[in-house]
Order: C-alpha cells, then sequence, then structure tokens
C-alpha cells in the first residue's frame, strides 16, 4: 500500500515524462500533449494520473489498444508538505527523530549523527502546515491490449481547464508614433507543474466545451518575439524554448511595434470622449486590455479594450471623457407625420475650453427607415442606424449642428 501511495504522489511531483507541449486557449483552457513510458504487456491495466481540471472524454491515449477507461478524483499522499521539517519516523516499533530531505522513493532523514535512506516505513509525525493546498488529481485506469508489449512511449493527449492565458497591452504615446508592446498573461490555477515544457498560444474566438469536473513565477524571457501563424481560423504564436509552468503567472512578450496614430474627440450624447486611432499595419494583434501612457510612461492617460484584430484593419478605442470640452443634444421639434412616421430637428452644441480649436466627431443614431430632410453641415452615414457630422469648435467658443430628419417604423 505504501509503495502505492508514494508512486502517487510521485506522478504528481514529475508531470514532465518526456516530451511535453502545451497549446493554450484564451480563457482557461489547454491541450495538452505527453509522452509517457511505461512497460506494458499484451494486456492488463495501466494507471494515468492526470491534472484535477482534466476534462475525462478528451482523453487519448497512444500506442495502446484501449478497451475501457475509468476514472475517479483522488487526493495523493500530502507527505511532501513535511520535506524541511523535523518528523518522527516509525518503523515497526523503532521511532527514528530527524530533518526530512527527500521523500522521492522512500524517505531521506538527517538524524543527529547520521543520514538515513528508508526505503519502508510504517507512519511519519511531523508539524501541520500552515496551509493545505488543493493536491486532488484525476485518475484514469485504462484497460488496454497491444501486440507489442515492452516498454513504450505512449503520447497521451487531453484538455484541461484552469490554465489558459490572455493578452494585454501598453501603448505609449509620444508625438504622433505609438509604440505598442504586446504580452500574453499565462495563469496556472491548478495543483500541477507542467516542467520543461513547449508553448503554443492560440489567438481568436475559439468555442470553448463543456466544462468537467473540475502566485507569480518570474522566468527569463526570450529575447525574439513569436511569429503569429495561421491555424484553422484563428493564429497561433509558438514560443522558443522551453518553460516550466507552475501555479501561478506568467508574462511572455507578444508584440512590439511603433504605428502613427491620431486623437479625435467623438460625442453620442453624453460626454465627449477622447480616441485614439491607428492602422494595424504589422502582424495580427489578440484581443486585450490596452494601458495607454504619455510623457514617457510617467502619466497613464486610460484604458480600452482591443478586439481580435487582423493585419491591416484600422483600430479606434475610447480612452476617456475630455475634461475640457461639453456636449448638449437638444430636440426642438418633433411633428407626427401619420400613423407609423414622424419629423424631428435636433441641434447639437458643442463648447470647449481648450487654448485651441478641435474637431469633434457627432455620432447621431436614426431610428428606422429614415431620411435626413435638411441638415447645417455635410455627414458621413456610417451604417443602417447612424451618421457622422464634423464639427469644428473654436478655442474657448462653442460649435454645431442642426438637422431634421423624417423615419418611419
Amino acid at each position: 500500500m505504501k509503495t502505492l501511495m508514494r508512486a502517487a504522489w510521485l506522478a504528481v511531483c514529475l508531470t514532465a515524462w518526456g516530451s511535453t507541449r502545451l497549446v493554450l486557449y484564451p480563457g482557461e483552457l489547454a491541450w495538452v500533449s505527453e509522452v509517457r513510458t511505461h512497460d506494458v504487456g499484451e494486456e492488463g491495466t495501466l494507471v494515468l494520473d492526470l491534472p484535477h481540471g482534466t476534462l475525462a472524454p478528451s482523453l487519448v491515449v497512444e500506442g495502446l489498444e484501449v478497451v475501457s477507461v475509468q476514472f475517479a478524483t483522488v487526493n495523493p499522499p500530502a507527505i511532501h508538505l513535511l520535506v524541511g521539517q523535523s518528523v518522527s519516523v516509525w518503523v515497526g516499533d523503532e521511532r527514528i527523530d530527524g530533518k526530512l530531505l527527500a521523500v522521492d522513493g522512500g524517505l531521506t532523514l538527517a538524524t543527529r549523527d547520521r543520514l538515513l535512506f528508508l526505503a519502508t516505513w510504517d507512519r511519519v509525525s511531523g508539524p501541520l502546515p500552515r496551509e493545505l493546498p488543493d493536491k486532488r488529481l484525476l485518475r484514469a485506469q485504462l484497460r488496454y491490449r497491444t501486440t507489442s508489449p515492452g516498454r513504450k512511449d505512449l503520447v497521451v493527449r487531453y484538455l484541461v481547464q484552469g490554465i489558459g492565458w490572455e493578452a494585454s497591452y501598453t501603448a505609449l504615446l509620444s508625438g504622433s508614433v505609438l509604440h505598442l508592446k504586446g504580452w500574453a498573461t499565462v495563469e496556472n490555477q491548478i495543483p500541477w507543474t507542467f516542467a520543461d515544457a513547449g508553448l503554443t498560444l492560440v489567438a481568436g474566438t475559439v468555442y470553448q466545451p463543456k466544462t468537467g469536473d473540475v502566485r507569480a513565477l518570474a522566468l527569463a524571457l526570450p529575447e525574439s518575439m513569436p511569429s503569429p501563424a495561421p491555424a484553422f481560423e484563428y493564429y497561433r504564436y509558438v514560443l522558443p524554448g522551453q518553460w516550466t509552468l507552475a501555479p501561478g503567472v506568467v508574462l511572455l512578450p507578444l508584440v512590439s511595434v511603433r504605428v502613427p496614430f491620431t486623437r479625435t474627440y467623438r460625442f453620442r450624447g453624453g460626454s465627449v470622449e477622447v480616441y485614439v486611432k491607428f492602422k494595424n499595419e504589422t502582424s495580427p494583434l489578440p484581443g486585450g486590455e490596452i494601458r495607454f501612457y504619455e510623457e514617457g510612461g510617467a502619466l497613464f492617460v486610460g484604458a480600452a479594450t482591443l478586439d481580435n484584430t487582423p493585419g491591416g484593419a484600422s483600430v479606434e478605442l475610447a480612452v476617456g471623457a475630455a475634461f475640457d470640452l461639453r456636449g448638449e443634444r437638444v430636440e426642438e421639434r418633433r411633428e407626427r407625420l401619420g400613423d407609423r412616421s414622424y419629423r424631428e430637428a435636433w441641434r447639437i452644441t458643442l463648447t470647449s475650453a481648450k487654448e485651441q480649436e478641435v474637431e469633434v466627431e457627432v455620432v447621431e443614431t436614426l431610428s428606422g427607415v429614415w431620411k435626413i430632410r435638411e441638415a447645417s453641415l455635410p455627414y458621413e452615414v456610417l451604417s443602417a442606424s447612424q451618421i457622422l457630422f464634423r464639427v469644428k469648435v473654436p478655442a474657448g467658443g462653442s460649435g454645431e449642428v442642426r438637422y431634421t430628419v423624417d423615419w418611419e417604423y
């Protein structure tokens, strides 16, 4: 029994049985591929320990003909929590006191006068740890057949929830240039360590499977940025080298570009918002939060959420509300033209306390099937329900636009 318990714990500690690759998706989902080496007969039972959060139906084992699989959630022994502590070990009626140095394959104990290795023991007593971490795991018991028994490398693949990634950006505004730096935040929320694993990050909207039974780590960063490559209807970033993902958070560099930008103002009713506009002239950008800074990074000026953005696409993001600009939207007249039709006259006034003239984009949302009867300024049709006016607002002054619209529903 003790041998089985030690084996179960070793399976938790040694989660890299060979070549390990993780494909991480936005949110909390990963596709894991591992090579595990086992001695197998022509038929029999094989036990595989998997991270808690593994979606059981996703398990694939290549190299054997799997007849059936039985799953159970188990808690391995927590004797590893006593490593480094003073403990008492009983072998039969004999009590041995010392400092526990290791638990791999047996107990390594430093007593007062010697270093002792115990391959077997009856019980261990030690101080209660301050925190008892969740070490649950999913145990798969496979019944199998094979025509080539012996020592085999088995490819084990599965989906696991609780580990994934998201993109985030910092944008430094300097003159008319935006320096955009993107980071991938990888978070492992499960009590499992993936050692020396290759990492691939998939960017895009991937529909997640149904849920099943289910902090900070500093790493050296690669000097070069990963390049995105098409993958189905998404993009993937293959990170160079190997990484160890223990429970916690890892930040990995994703993109670094410089592009020209413009600052514009827009009024939709409510506050006059400040927009940053630029064209993504480089590679695809995964969706994520962008934090904007000025003055060499010393001043935070706002944040916005970037959608998944292909190369060549234009981006416009609202980062805050302009302090020195105000807008007012007034309905001056409303007439009923018929059972289902109306005529409305609107006035939009913009006032400025700025020391220079600015242009404000006024976006109006129209109802039903509409037609502009008259307008004091030219307008652009943005969509079936929106039009845009460009209003010049002088320094310390005001500007306005008036229009009349007929609409029916």
